[in-house]
């Protein structure tokens, strides 16, 4: 309104030289004097006021009187006023826009509308003027109400003879009596129900005419519905009597209603069927208490407010009530349970009837009646009424103490908690076939949807039978024609192509209902059976399976008896599987023995055990043949016992074969056991190049071979200048018992192995005073054997015998290569023992590994010592070509780096110069860019309605969308600028390579440089997620470093990290498959220490590394890549450049699965010059 009183008074009106006022949007058309221009506005708004509220009372009047004849003139009526309101509106509105069009527009329109209205005007004139007067509208009135009579005593009529057939058709008993009892008048829906004709009880009284007795109640209750007539009118007085009938006693009920004039109504009905019922209830309810009471679950159920209703006789005891007639009305509270279990039971009540959700398996504890507590296995489901609404819950628990007890620590660590199905998958339909053949579903269950994939309008439009295999249709319409001519239940199986192409087999089954009409209604259950189908093919495919091997498949059920005989058990005991079926297994066996232990396994295998062992079966011709029998318990699908099943192989071959494998191990067994011993010997005497190990070995596997006291290993001395002792038992004792000098010939006893009780023969023995024939015999390497020293004859024989024991002796000389004679010496001491041939045998053949080992001895004992000195040399050698090595790939990739650093540090340089330009025009940009959008805002406040040609530049560029985006655009630009200028920076800090003097740095600005660098390894990427950085940096002093070095070992381990979280596609690792890490993540952590020392710690949650690699993970040019994927020298050169250059530490702990951590040490101030330490 202010905008218009402006434009009003405003210089729009441009005054002519007499003082009127020209409209410059009519150019000289309309010409006003400016003081009466409000004048002019002022009488059209008004005039346009007073039309609109005339236009809203015609409406109002219109809406208000339904029943005007011809109402839809006045709506017309008030559209033209409305459009002439308009009009004056528009005039004021052309005062300021030459929108001439649409004031013409307006202004035809109403031209329109007038003329509709004149002319539906026009017909009603004649109709207005035939209107009756006052006289001939109440003639109207009368004759109205005159046919309305006329119809009301029609509708009576009706009404009567509709109540009529009514009570004709009512199956109840009718009659109507007088006050004392007389029968006035009756209606007999079964006249079979009338005690006597009509001829009999009308007109007389029904308390005579009905027995004594009935007939006495029946006038007790007359004189009750005369006594309070009001009372019964609104509640009928009931009565129920028995009558003797011809089809037996029969009991009705009646009903006794007052009517006018002291009359009577009685309805009586036959309830013999309804009280059968009843009392058939009665007894159901009694057999359901007496189910109840003997379940071996205690049950219960309560009301809403958790007030027990009832229970079964075990829930009764347990709670100590008695009887369950005694809980009715009691609370948890109100029983033996302590106050925190009935608390906790109520709360268990509570939550199952709120959320309406039943609960299973709750174990809970319960203190029994005899003071002891048990625990429960409880189950809740609530109760719902008719409408859906919970009215209460049942319970079940059973006692499971003993379970409980024995599994109370799984039970603390998981829920057991399971759900029962809650409905059988199906469909449900009712289908119509029509007497003149049209078909219709009546109804169909949601569960369409699941099984036809069809919503259930969809099902009752297409019947689904596009949806039937194309074979299996001729079988369903023969199953339903003849069910229709037949009205018999149909069963039908088939095949069905769901809309998504799954097949699926359906199993329905209907009954046929004919109705009054001729129609016929067939209600049908549909029912998945494709797993059940299955399952069949499953089970052929396995009968065939087991017809095909060449094993014997018996079944028999608990009894023994056989239910399953294959065709290979036919070939095997001769029986066909006629013959075999329903005999009892037992009968087969052919021995009491036999038959005593398969009734003892019959029993092991209903308990529900396995067995699997030998048997002895007889065949149809009383042969008999032994059998590998696994017998295994058969489960039905509810885990219930109801059979086992027994797969029997002939084993006649095998056990044949094992006799004759048997005789022949008892021929072989000494010589293959001996034999193995010798290998055994002989592999251990030359797997030992040392020579005390392989005597020591020799003597004691020849002791544990032959079994024997004592066995020696004896070396000859010839003219040996050597120390000895004389053993005092054998020769004479020397003065002072000393070692002497002696240069004589003499035995030397180096190894035995001897019972712990007998004396040691260690020692040296003089060969001048032994027996010249038994040095002669041994020197010519002749064997020495005495099996029964008691028997001896030479003198030798008899000495050893007497002065040291022997029983037995056996001696075999052995001679080396270098012409030493050594003798093996086996003697008994606790009775003869007769050598045999193969023993003698195996000793020789021990021997001659003996004297092999004892010369590779020798020989390797001489080749060691020049061996010796040789590698000496070759690792002098190789130490000098692994140094080599080393620092010569040390200063490859010193100089990589160091070209790396100046090529990154031009790139740097490069790159700086047009971001700088950039990001210092940017604010300039900026700044120019908002003033220009000041302007484009101000224009277009100031000129809302721009040229045409703007306007469509405007809307083809999207200026809205540009002045709003162009600002979002500028300031992404700037944070890439900064971004880029960032990383400009952190390559600058990162390849100071040239940099060859420490100085004090920020250790965190270098980490951060050289997470900036790695950034985009660090990010989500379509075959991993983010890698998350954690950086706990603690308060560092400047540390005095070369800086460019240790941005370069930041650089190798964070990357080795990210390796570790994410090895890159492709590469095979030498270390174990690394696992999907799920959370990925890099700790950096940094410290200060003690002794002017800092750390820098770098952690991930990778898969860890073995120790084997750990151990070896410095050293150069050892890697876990594959070629090409690494050198092996990132940790060994940062090992260095910590270690040898910071005088520092370099420290990783791992194990597999544990992650991997490196730690850094270095000092905050380096000694000069730094001390080089070497690993």
């Amino acid at each position: 309104m202010q905008e218009l009183l402006r434009n009003i008074f405003s210089e729009q009106f441009i005054l002519d030289g007499r003082g009127w006022a020209i409209l410059p949007q009519w150019g000289a058309c309309d010409l006003w004097q400016p003081a009466l221009v409000w004048l002019h506005i002022l009488s059209h708004s008004l005039i346009a006021v007073v039309y609109y509220s005339i236009s809203i009372m015609l409406v109002y009047f219109v809406r208000r009187r339904h029943d005007l004849p011809s109402h839809w003139v006045f709506w017309l009526l008030g559209a033209f006023i409305l459009s002439c309101g308009t009009t004056h509106l528009t005039e004021v509105w052309a005062l300021w826009h030459s929108h001439s069009w649409l004031t013409g527009s307006l202004k035809a329109l109403t031209a329109v509308i007038a003329l509709c209205t004149a002319g539906a005007m026009l017909p009603l004139i004649p109709q207005a003027l035939a209107l009756p007067s006052d006289l001939a509208a109440l003639k109207g009135r009368l004759t109205l109400e005159i046919c309305d009579r006329a119809v009301a005593e029609a509708h009576l009529r009706q009404t009567e003879a509709e109540l009529q057939a009514i009570f004709k058709a009512v199956p109840d008993l009718y009659f109507r009596l007088y006050a004392d009892g007389t029968i006035l008048d009756y209606n007999a829906g079964h006249p079979e129900d009338l005690y006597l004709p009509p001829e009999m009880f009308l007109g007389k009284r029904m308390q005579d005419v009905l027995p004594a007795g009935v007939g006495h109640q029946m006038a007790s209750a007359i004189s009750q519905v005369f006594a309070s007539p009001e009372e019964t009118a609104a509640v009928p007085i009931q009565i129920e009597y028995s009558l003797p009938m011809p089809a037996g006693k029969q009991s009705y009920e009646a009903r006794l209603i007052p009517l006018i004039d002291n009359q009577i109504i009685v309805i009586a009905r036959n309830i013999t069927t309804t009280k059968r019922s009843q009392e058939q209830v009665r007894s159901s309810q009694q057999m359901l208490r007496l189910v109840i009471d003997n379940i071996p679950e205690l049950i219960y159920w309560k009301d809403k407010n958790s007030v027990y209703l009832g229970c079964n006789q075990n829930f009764a005891r347990a709670a100590g009530v008695g009887t369950p007639e005694k809980i009715v009305g009691l609370t948890d509270f109100d029983l033996l349970w302590t106050e925190e279990e009935a608390g906790r039971f109520r709360e268990s009540d509570r939550r199952v009837m709120e959320t309406d959700t039943p609960e299973y398996h709750l174990i809970e504890t319960h203190l029994q009646a005899d003071g002891n507590q048990s625990w429960a296995d409880t189950n809740k489901i609530p109760l719902h009424d008719a409408g859906g609404s919970v009215v209460g819950i049942l319970g079940t628990y059973e006692d499971v103490t003993e379970r409980t007890l024995a599994e109370e620590q799984l039970l603390r660590s998981e829920a057991r908690f399971q759900r029962l199905a809650a409905s059988v998958p199906g469909v449900i339909y009712q289908y119509r076939l029509s007497a003149d053949g049209s078909q219709s579903i009546l109804y169909v269950s949601p569960a369409c949807r699941e099984l036809y994939e069809l919503e259930p309008e969809e099902f009752q439009q297409t019947f689904a039978n596009h949806l039937i295999h194309p074979d299996d249709r001729p079988s369903l319409d023969r199953a339903m024609a003849v069910s229709a001519s037949t009205l018999e239940p149909w069963h039908w199986e088939g095949r069905l192509i769901t809309p998504s192409s799954e097949r699926k087999w359906l199993q329905t089954a209907a009954r046929p209902e004919l109705q009054p009409n001729g129609d016929i209604l067939w209600d049908a259950l549909v029912i998945d059976i494709t797993e059940r189908k299955r399952v069949e093919e499953q089970v052929y495919f396995q009968a065939l399976l087991l017809d095909a091997v060449e094993q014997a498949a018996i079944a028999t059920d608990l009894d023994g008896k056989i239910t399953y005989w294959n065709r290979f058990a036919e070939t095997l005991q001769g029986w066909q599987k006629q013959e075999a079926l329903g005999r009892n297994f037992i009968e087969l066996l052919p021995v009491e023995a036999s038959r005593t232990e398969a009734a003892e396994l019959l029993s092991r295998l209903r308990a529900g055990t396995s067995w699997s062992g030998e048997f002895v079966l007889q065949r149809k011709d009383e042969t008999t043949f032994p059998v590998m029998t696994t017998n295994s318990p058969i489960y039905d699908v509810n885990g219930v016992l109801i059979g086992t099943v027994s797969i029997s192989q002939d084993i006649t071959k095998r056990k044949q074969a094992e006799e004759a494998l048997r005789q022949s191990e008892v021929r072989s067994r000494t010589l293959a056991q001996r034999e193995k011993l010798l290998n055994r010997l002989a592999s251990q005497i030359r797997n030992s190049l040392d020579l005390d190990t392989i005597l020591g070995t020799a003597v004691h596997e020849i002791r544990n071979l032959l079994q024997i006291d004592q066995c020696l290993f004896i070396w000859y001395r010839p003219n040996s200048s050597e120390l000895f002792m004389l053993n005092s038992e054998l020769y004479e004792p020397i003065e002072t018992s000393k070692l002497k000098i002696q240069n004589i010939s003499h035995w030397e006893v180096v190894k035995e192995a001897k019972n712990s009780e007998m004396p040691s023969f260690l020692g040296c023995y003089s060969a001048k005073k032994t027996d010249i024939l038994v040095n002669k015999q041994l020197l010519n390497l002749e064997m020495l054997r005495v099996d029964d020293m008691s028997k001896a004859s030479e003198p030798w024989e008899r000495y050893l015998r007497k002065h040291l024991g022997y029983t037995a002796f056996l001696a075999l000389p052995i001679q080396t290569r270098s012409g030493d004679v050594g003798v093996v010496s086996c003697g008994h001491f606790s009775e003869h023992r007769p050598w045999s041939d193969n023993e003698v045998e195996l000793l020789q053949a021990v021997s001659d590994q003996l004297a092999i080992a004892i010369s590779q001895a020798e020989s390797y004992a001489q080749a060691q010592e020049a061996a010796r000195i040789a590698q000496a040399q070759a690792q002098q050698l190789e130490q000098a070509l692994k140094a080599l090595q080393q620092t010569q790939a040390q200063l490859i990739q010193s100089e990589k780096m160091s070209s790396l650093g100046q090529m990154v540090a031009g790139v740097a340089h490069e790159i700086n110069n047009p971001v700088s330009f950039i990001q210092g025009n940017l604010n300039f940009a900026v700044e120019y860019i908002q003033k220009l959008l000041q302007i484009v805002q101000l224009y277009q406040q100031i000129y809302p309605k721009p040229a045409p040609v703007i306007e469509a530049v405007a809307i083809a560029i999207d200026l809205d969308f540009i002045i709003e985006d162009l600002p979002k655009m500028l300031s992404s630009m700037k944070i890439g600028a900064e971004r880029i200028r960032q990383i400009v920076l952190s390559l600058r800090n990162f390849s100071r390579l040239d940099e060859s003097q420490s100085k004090s740095v920020d250790i965190h600005e270098g980490l951060d440089s050289t997470l900036l660098l790695l950034q985009h390894r660090l990010k989500a990427q379509p075959e991993h997620p983010e890698i998350k950085l954690i950086k706990e940096y603690g308060p560092l002093p400047p540390v005095e470093c070369y800086a460019s070095q240790l941005n370069q070992v930041f650089m190798n381990i964070l990357a080795n990290a990210i390796d570790a979280l994410f090895p890159a596609r492709g590469n095979s690792q030498k270390l174990e498959a690394k696992s999907t890490i799920q959370d990925p993540q890099i700790r950096l952590r940094t410290e200060v220490l003690e002794e002017d020392r800092i750390a820098i710690i770098i952690a991930d949650n990778g898969p860890g590394i073995p120790e084997e690699v750990r151990l070896r993970i410095f050293d150069p040019f050892y890697t876990t890549k594959p070629v090409g994927s690494g050198t092996g020298l990132g940790l060994s050169i940062s090992y260095q450049i910590i270690v040898e250059r910071h005088g520092g530490q370099l420290r990783c702990i791992s194990s597999p699965g544990g992650g991997a951590e490196f730690i850094i040490e270095i000092p905050i101030r380096q000694p000069t010059p730094i001390v080089t330490v070497r690993r």
